[in-house]
């Protein structure tokens, strides 16, 4: 709602040269840029528009410009260059958030990964008078068991020693379901690369994955959907927005603790609330692993592979719902 982003194409488009190199705590540069330099092309090209996706597309994007620039206080903000774009995002969204939530009398909001309530009504700046429902899951525990059979740690300083375990220990779980489709998440393109490649050499056209280029991951994900055999999509953006139902995975593997990447912005939010990044990285854990089992009726045995997930979930246990944390078992482990 607020967040935007100058692209060289942007500014290609405008007529004017790519953003200049912005470091964060700069925002009195960017404003500055924004206001003499972009705003100034922007009018001037929406000007020559008619009624065009285009044209509101530069509309959109004009009134984040207007929206940042105008305000007095941007400590809240944190504005940066990544590559060759500008971006900027707000560090606390409580105000966005307090104009989405005027527009109604009552406000009913429903997820299965709120989690840390205190962090969540911090985060949108929700009021006390909230009132607080969270309900068990009514999924069989027997139907989806998460196995944590740790190959190493996978962290920055040892993931590299880690990954020829890890690959290794991949290879036994797809051998293991050689009659069952199933997915491996990976976090990263460097690791979907390698643990795609290790376990190409050994079970052939059955491994399935995709590049970075756009529509490459659905053309995967229906690759994955009308094969035949039983496939494995080895990728490492599956963790929302994807339906593995019944017999197209019983099983997945976390090949890593999906800590977000400490990206300028990452680092910036994490500064502020510690509690925040965990939150983030324990949401993106239980949207991946609830890739698979979809109904009362599926069923999926998952695999953590990341002996981070142990220290994880004991620093986190308080935001980790029983009924999840219920389904964890532990096997040896890797040779």
């Amino acid at each position: 709602m607020a967040s935007f982003e100058i692209t060289p194409q942007h500014c290609h488009d405008l007529g004017i040269d790519a953003p200049p190199r912005f470091k964060p705590q700069e925002e009195a540069r960017v404003v500055d840029w924004l206001s003499a330099v972009l705003s100034p092309a922007l009018r001037k090209r929406i000007g020559c528009y008619r009624e065009t996706a285009a044209q509101r597309e530069y509309e959109n994007l004009a009134e984040h410009i207007a929206e940042y620039t105008e305000i007095g206080d941007r400590s809240d903000w944190t504005a940066w260059t990544e590559g060759h774009a500008l971006n900027v995002k707000p560090l606390n969204v409580t105000a966005q958030a307090r104009d989405l939530f005027a527009r109604g009398k009552y406000v009913v909001m429903l997820s299965a990964t709120i989690l840390d309530f205190a962090t969540f009504q911090r985060t949108l700046g929700i009021p006390d008078s909230v009132q607080l429902f969270s309900a068990p899951s009514d999924f069989p525990l027997a139907n989806r068991p998460i196995i944590f059979m740790p190959a190493g740690d996978m962290s920055r300083s040892t993931i590299e020693a880690t990954i020829p375990k890890l690959c290794r220990l991949a290879a036994q779980i797809v051998a293991e379901f050689n009659e069952c489709k199933g997915i491996i998440h990976t976090h990263s393109y460097d690791l979907n690369q390698q643990v795609f490649s290790y376990l190409r050499a050994r079970f052939g056209s059955r491994i399935i994955t995709h590049g970075r280029d756009k529509g490459n991951r659905d053309e995967a994900i229906e690759q994955h959907r009308a094969s035949e055999d039983a496939s494995v999509l080895v990728s490492p953006s599956l963790t929302e927005g994807v339906d593995m139902k019944d017999d197209l995975a019983r099983f997945q593997i976390v090949c890593k603790v999906p800590y977000p990447r400490l990206d300028t912005y990452t680092c910036e939010r994490k500064k502020r609330d510690q509690h925040w990044y965990q939150l983030q990285t324990a949401h993106s854990l239980m949207q991946m692993i609830g890739r698979c089992v979809r109904s009362k009726e599926d069923h999926a045995t998952t695999f953590v592979l990341d002996s981070q997930f142990e220290y994880f979930m004991k620093r986190n246990e308080g935001i980790i719902p029983a009924w999840w944390r219920a389904a964890i078992q532990t096997r040896a482990k890797a040779a």
